[in-house]
């Protein structure tokens, strides 16, 4: 029997201000405008990091997938094996996802995409992306997103400069 993970209980909030520094320097916001509009928050680790990827899985729902690069290594390429842990439902980044970032915010220039990334989610969760407005928003946010892999500014107003915080969080820890 496959138990359900109620999206009511957020994972512990020690883990989730972990969790939060740790997408901050290993996650990866995508949007997908081909074959049909998606979007996906994926963490990718060496292949002896696995038990990483199983906490966050455990945690978080999701999907685990492994990368084999043995064929790169034959070609004489230095690459590791690895597991990719990816969450894309959209309930699942709505009810687990998002609030966790909102509580417990991203630090550095991620926010920059996590922004861009959240707005696409609401689109696609109040079905928006199928107006023709919304389609083309969605398709911005698309640009927008790869543009903030590689600009130091974004037209959302932050001044990008790494390893600074875009702006400051204070925490209050509850013994």
């Amino acid at each position: 029997m496959i138990m359900q993970k109620n999206f009511l209980d957020m994972p512990d909030p020690i883990w989730c201000m972990w969790f939060s520094g740790f997408v901050d320097g290993e996650g990866y916001f995508q949007i997908s405008k081909s074959p049909n509009c998606g979007l996906a928050l994926t963490v990718t680790l060496r292949e002896d990091d696995k038990e990483i990827i199983d906490e966050i899985h455990n945690n978080l729902l999701g999907h685990i997938y492994y990368l084999s690069y043995k064929r790169d290594r034959v070609k004489g390429k230095s690459s590791c094996n690895q597991w990719a842990w990816k969450i894309r439902k959209i309930s699942h980044i709505i009810n687990i996802i998002i609030p966790i970032f909102e509580l417990y915010p991203l630090r550095t220039k991620k926010r920059i995409s996590y922004d861009i990334w959240k707005e696409a989610a609401w689109l696609l969760y109040n079905k928006n992306h199928l107006t023709e407005t919304g389609q083309q928003r969605f398709f911005e946010l698309h640009e927008e997103l790869i543009d903030s892999h590689r600009s130091p500014f974004s037209e959302r107003g932050y001044m990008v400069t790494s390893p600074k915080i875009l702006y400051p969080v204070q925490y209050e820890f509850h013994p």
